[in-house]
Parts: structure tokens; sequence; C-alpha cells
């Protein structure tokens, strides 16, 4: 393979947030432990820059690397939700750290690791550096889960998410084996040229494919390889927490939209009831479970499978429409998630009891912090659907290129499913303003100047995309894939 020249302006986004972060890792040393709020600062005024650069580049459709990494849309609007989530995780980070006394410089490098190799998996359609990146957001996952050194919950949930996460990524690596033999390249978009060269659909291309999806479902918790999720998201400080369910579900969704809806689309006939049937289990699962659930860290572990469920919906359409509105669900999923869990955060970082949050926790909230409870309920109407927040506009967009494309059934099932999280979210709203605390209720301290910041620009993307839509949602589906 031949590179020729290197287009280094194509790479500036992810490659300022790796340079951050080993320049993260570097200052870190040099800092006293009661001041590693610093490397906290200087990584997310480095997200910034990323963040500019990425902005930057909205529009551009170009390659380099040979190819090898893609410049497009739809990878700098992944880029922009994945820095989006990073910045978000750092301002929640910063005070929960110092009130857990767990203030350790090396979170923010992992934090920073994490997001390079989710933009590495957002800028390629080729197997193996999608793979790279992958590992390279993984292992720095494994480390953060148990990032709670003190409490058995975090160091079972570490070791829980690594131990399934290397068994998964031997299924990727196969997939994409078996992918390579059949078509002789690591390039998605080659599968198209072994179809119109008369390949036909080739027994083992299948079973690559299904490993991939067996290695990537894993990753976005669809049933049935989702038995990680509850007690990764439980142990995991809750920051992590918040981070786990946006950033690493948004990437592995791009590679998967851009590998099956593009590179994989003469295949969609075939895989289509696959697509579907993982779909539907994973929504109805994780409404089901999350019913059940007293702790709230578990609860929205269940509730992010089911939000899974709804976005596989557009590998089930597999058009670039689809693809598209999957694009501003994941943006919808990403903002009000983590806005509900820096509230979640400071309530933990309060509580008396390290090792649950308990849905309890947040009784007589509304009385105690109005503002607080204000903003997590608009938070949790938003991740139920109600109007006119970002939640339910995903929904509508992403449902919307179901029915156009004739889906009626899965789009009806998703919209009972829907129906079902109301009840979950909804309980937290009356635990908060309609419940008297058990015992001692929890003491919410004033919120830091920059965390009250972050939760007012999260609250004003809930209402923003939710009402004008178009400003946050500039391309259409046929221009996501216009490298290609």
């Amino acid at each position: 393979m031949q590179f020729g020249n290197v287009d280094w302006w194509l790479l500036a986004p992810s490659l300022s947030v790796c340079v951050v972060a080993l320049l993260a890792m570097l200052l870190e040393p040099f800092i006293s432990e009661k001041k590693q709020e610093i490397v906290g600062h200087f990584s997310w005024i480095g997200l910034i820059v990323a963040l500019y650069f990425a902005s930057q580049q909205i529009g551009v459709s170009a390659s380099t690397f040979g190819g090898m990494f893609i410049a497009d849309d739809f990878s700098q609007f992944f880029n922009l939700i994945f820095i989006l989530g990073a910045i978000l995780t750092i301002f929640m980070s910063i005070d929960y750290l110092k009130k857990k006394d767990n203030n350790h410089g090396e979170f923010y490098p992992l934090i920073l690791f994490s997001t390079y190799g989710m933009m590495v998996m957002a800028s390629t359609s080729n197997l193996l550096v999608m793979f790279l990146g992958l590992e390279i957001m993984s292992v720095a996952l494994y480390v953060l889960a148990g990032f709670a050194r003190t409490q058995l919950r975090s160091t079972e949930a570490s070791i829980k998410y690594f131990l399934l996460g290397a068994f998964t990524t031997g299924f990727t690596v196969f997939g994409i084996a078996f992918i390579y033999g059949t078509t002789g390249s690591f390039e998605a978009m080659d599968v198209i040229n072994h179809f119109r060269q008369g390949g036909g659909v080739d027994t083992f291309l299948l079973i690559g494919a299904a490993l991939l999806i067996v290695g990537l479902g894993f990753k976005i918790a669809a049933v049935p390889f989702h038995m990680w999720a509850a007690d990764a998201y439980e142990g995991a400080p809750a920051p992590v927490t918040g981070f786990m369910s946006a950033g690493p579900k948004a990437a592995a969704f791009a590679a998967l939209l851009r590998i099956f809806s593009f590179g994989f689309q003469d295949l969609q006939p075939v895989l289509e009831p696959l697509f579907w049937t993982l779909a539907v289990l994973t929504m109805t699962v994780g409404n089901i479970m999350a019913i059940r659930q007293s702790n709230i860290k578990r609860m929205l572990a269940f509730s992010s499978i089911a939000h899974a469920g709804y976005i596989m919906i557009a590998l089930v359409v597999g058009t670039a429409e689809s693809a598209s509105a999957a694009a501003l669900y994941l943006l919808c999923y990403a903002v009000t998630n983590l806005g509900a869990f820096m509230i979640i955060s400071q309530v933990d970082a309060s509580s008396t009891n390290d090792e649950v949050t308990s849905i309890d926790n947040y009784s007589g909230l509304g009385r105690s912090k109005p503002l607080l409870a204000i903003l997590l309920t608009v938070f949790l109407i938003s991740l139920a659907g109600f109007p006119p927040t970002a939640g339910f506009m995903g929904k509508f967009v992403l449902f919307k290129s179901a029915v156009v494309d004739g889906h009626y059934a899965i789009v009806i099932i998703a919209v009972m499913n829907s129906l079902v999280s109301v009840y979950y979210y909804l309980r937290i709203v009356v635990k908060m303003f309609m419940s008297d605390p058990e015992g001692k209720p929890v003491v919410v301290p004033a919120l830091p100047a920059f965390l009250v910041i972050a939760l007012l620009v999260a609250v004003i993307a809930v209402f923003a995309i939710g009402i004008y839509p178009q400003r946050w949602y500039p391309f259409d589906g046929l221009t996501i894939f216009s490298l290609n």
C-alpha cells in the first residue's frame, strides 16, 4: 500500500487528543496529589483545541495514509460527540475524584486515550485500523472501570469487563480474518468489489460478518452480549459510567454503520433478519430489566442497552438516511445521558454509602436541591423521549427513517418499548418530588462553577436539539459517505 503524502491537517483532531494525553501523562508526576485537578483542567483545554480542529473539518471529504484514514462529515460528526463527551466527563470528574479521595492524575490521560481510540474507529473503513482503535479505547476503559481501587465492586467491574472484552476480541479478530480471506483486503469497501466481480454471498464472508457483529455487539451491549454492562456500570465511578455509556457506544455504532450500511450493503438482505432480531431483543430485554432495578446506575445500564436496541434499527434499514438518523440519535443520547450522570456523580460523591447508589438516595431531592432535581428531570424525560427534548427528536428521526423504508413492525415494537421506559424514568422523578427520604437524607453541597456551566450547556443542548434539530443535523444521509 502506497501512503504517498500524508495530509496532517486531516489528522489534526485525533492527533491533538493523543498529544494532549501524552503531555498530561508527563505533567502528572510533577504535581502533588492534592492538586491533580490541574491535569484535568489541562486536559479539557486540550480537548477544546481538538474540538476546534474537528469543527473546521465539517464539509471536508478526503483521506490519507493510503485511504486508511477518512475525514468526512460522518467522522467529524462523531468526533464532536466523542470530544464533547470527554469534556463533560472531565468536568464532572474533577470535583468527584476530590470528594471520593481518589484524586489521581492518570485518570485524565486514560479518558483522552480512550477518546483517541474512538476517533480512530469513526475515521476508517479499514477493518484492521478499526480494530486498533477499538483496542486503544478498550484498554483505557478496562482501567477506568476499576479506578475506585479501594472498592470491591469497582475491581470486580474491571475484571469482568476485561475478561469478557478480551474474549470477544477473539471474535472480532477471527471475523476480520474471515473477511480478509474472502476478499483479500481489510477495506470494507472491497466487499462491494467482491460482489461486483461476481463473488456472490460467500459462506466465509457471512461467518466473518457475523463474528464482527458479535465483537462490536459487545461494545454496544446488544443482547445477548450485554451481561457485563450492569456490573461494570454499577462498579465503575459515576463519571466513568457516564463516559462508558456514551462515547464507546457511539464509537462502536460508528464502526457498525460505516461497515454495514455501506461496505457490506450487498449483504443487507441476508443480515437484515439478524439485525432485526438483535434490535428487538436488545430494546425489550433492556427495558424489562431496567424496571426491576433499585440501583440508579444499574437501571441506566439496562436503559443504555434498550437505547442500543433503538439505534440498531438503523442497521435493519441499512440506508445512508437511517445511518445519519442514528448519528443524530447518538448525539442526543450522549448529551442527555452525560447530563444525568453529572448530577448522579454529585449525589454519589455526597453519599455515605460507597457501595450502592440507590434510587432511594434521591428521595426528597426536589425539596433539598430543587434546581438539581429539575435538571435531572429534564434529562430523564429526554431519555424517555418526551417532546420538545433531544430524546424525542432523536427517536422521531430514527423511527421515521424506518417507516419511510417500510419497516413498520419494528417501529411499533420500539414505540411500545419507549412507553415501557416511561415508568422507570418517571419513578425517579416521583422519588425526588413526592417521597420523603428514608433515614438521613443525602446532602449535596454547592456545585463548582465549571460543573454548573457544563450542566447548563447540556440542558440547553437538550432543548436546542429538540426544538431546532436542523442546526445540529446539517447533513443529509447521502453526504455522510461522500468520500466513498
